[in-house]
């Protein structure tokens, strides 16, 4: 009877260790692992014909029973789950961020601080990769909850494209000052560049809220509307002298016409009909977009075999020696394991994989010997990837958000070509990681909110109204004075209180380019 008890105690000792090799890369588990999944998606092709989310699985050694919800109605559907707290999955995608830590508190989600240490190899990995983020995923009281949806920040962001074959019939290079840059959208509107016979060329195009994106060359955050100044406060981008000198410089552009004079409300189906007309000179956008503005002028040109003619630039040094872009924040969604899930370590180790480069590389670039091959030690892409039409990628898989993903590795420039990889990689320099927002008391987060309503809307409101001309410039101080009625300073307080820096909590000061250490 002892040897049989001895017998099984050496047994169950043994089972995690056979259960759990797990090293960051699939299985994870010698035995297949069953999981139930909650998620949201918004394309509508079956889980179960995504060949590339159905190898990640295969690789980790994990079948899951996912329930996808579309994205639209996801919050309608989740969040009533969640409150009800009863007959949930293993794992859930968080319908919100949980930044006043509401779902946290209820008690519905596991505390995953241990597993992170003994499992969270490509967790860890990212950690080191991404300024912020340990820290904009870790509680108050240094705990971590949830597995963040990670975007590394500083790849295929927003830049300044130029329609090159213009640049060229001016004999211009691009822009590197703001004067540069006014100087040539003025000849852009002055020449026939699209020989139509026409004075129709638009400079200029802008998306709404893009004209925010400009604001990092005045050494501002307008789409945060937050950032840290040179002494490591945190102050109100659209209350400061430089705000007004932007200002001054974009009513200038919109007075003349070289800003498409319906930017406010402007839709990517007007720029898309624009583009293909050969209309448009310059536009703020997603470097990564670029390969579908060249399709619009060309619908047979192809990555890496033809010549861009849309291409992403860096940007120009602003009035005040500012030369960067704001990159987008890197944590874009949460998923966590649940107080009903049976195997919690299990379910750990699979969402960690999930952020591996293996499964990145799967989900993005798909299946070698299908998808692509490797020659010379390169990865080639198939011809039917490399230029794939409508939602071919999609319904392979393709940055399948139903599960953890860790966008903007490698894989990612695979998937984009040589030229635009390339690119990405002389532009990340320029970008500079924003304030992020971190957990905070419920109070707190109100009295944001409550600061923010009015704030936020005034802020845009008059945006619009200085740019065209429908306030006058010298109104400003005016202006300021009423943001500060509206508790624009508070706001800012309650900022450096909770928001997260590129390095770290309040308190310390950011890289002048913190992108830099941001690796491919």
């Amino acid at each position: 009877m002892k040897r049989l008890f001895a017998l099984l105690l050496v047994l169950c000792m043994m089972a995690p260790l056979a259960a759990f090799a797990y090293d960051g890369n699939g299985p994870i588990a010698d035995e297949k692992v069953n999981l139930s999944v909650l998620s949201g998606y918004y394309y509508p092709f079956p889980v179960e014909g995504m060949a590339w989310v159905q190898q990640t699985l295969k690789n980790a050694n994990v079948e899951l029973d996912i329930q996808i919800v579309d994205d639209a109605s996801y919050k309608d559907v989740v969040i009533p789950r969640l409150a009800a707290g009863v007959d949930l999955p293993d794992i859930v995608k968080l319908p919100t961020m949980d930044q006043d830590m509401s779902y946290l508190k209820s008690g519905v989600f596991l505390d995953l601080t241990e597993y992170y240490e003994k499992y969270g190899y490509n967790m860890k990995k990212l950690f080191e990769k991404t300024p912020g983020l340990k820290e904009t995923i870790t509680t108050p009281d240094h705990k971590i909850f949830y597995i963040p949806v990670v975007t590394l920040a500083a790849d295929y962001s927003r830049c300044i494209a130029y329609n090159t074959e213009w640049l060229k019939e001016l004999g211009r290079e691009v822009p590197t000052t703001a004067d540069e840059f006014y100087e040539v959208l003025k000849l852009m509107k002055e020449t026939d560049l699209n020989h139509n016979g026409e004075a129709d060329e638009v400079p200029l195009f802008l998306l709404p809220n893009y004209l925010q994106c400009f604001g990092s060359m005045w050494g501002l955050n307008l789409n945060n509307r937050y950032a840290v100044d040179e002494n490591g406060v945190v102050t109100c981008s659209y209350a400061t002298d430089a705000y007004k000198d932007f200002l001054t410089f974009f009513k200038k552009l919109y007075d003349e016409g070289l800003l498409f004079n319906e930017f406010a409300t402007s839709t990517v189906d007007i720029r898309n009909n624009l583009l293909a007309n050969n209309r448009v000179g310059c536009m703020m956008t997603w470097l990564g977009s670029t390969i579908g503005h060249n399709t619009l002028l060309n619908p047979d040109w192809q990555i890496d075999k033809d010549e861009y003619i849309w291409e992403g630039t860096a940007p120009f040094k602003g009035p005040y020696g500012d030369q960067a872009y704001w990159a987008s924040n890197s944590v874009n969604g949460y998923f966590g394991i649940t107080k009903f899930c049976k195997d919690p370590e299990a379910a750990f180790c699979f969402l960690d994989y999930c952020m591996s480069e293996e499964s990145t590389m799967l989900r993005q670039v798909g299946i070698e010997g299908e998808d692509y091959t490797i020659m010379d030690g390169k990865i080639q892409l198939s011809e039917a990837s490399l230029n794939a039409k409508d939602d071919y990628l999609r319904e392979k898989g393709e940055s399948f958000t139903g599960i953890p993903f860790a966008q903007g590795v490698e894989s990612v420039d695979i998937g984009c070509g040589e030229v635009l990889a390339a690119k990405n990689l002389e532009l990340r320099p320029y970008y500079k990681a924003p304030l992020t927002d971190g957990f905070a008391a419920a109070e707190d987060l109100e009295l944001i909110q409550t600061y923010s309503t009015d704030l936020n809307s005034y802020m845009d409101e008059m945006m619009l109204r200085f740019v065209t001309g429908d306030e006058p410039l010298d109104q400003f101080e005016n202006y300021v004075q009423n943001l500060k009625a509206l508790h624009v300073d508070d706001a800012a307080s309650m900022r450096d209180k909770i928001d997260v820096m590129p390095f770290g909590r309040s308190g310390t000061t950011a890289p002048s380019n913190p992108a830099l250490e941001l690796p491919c």
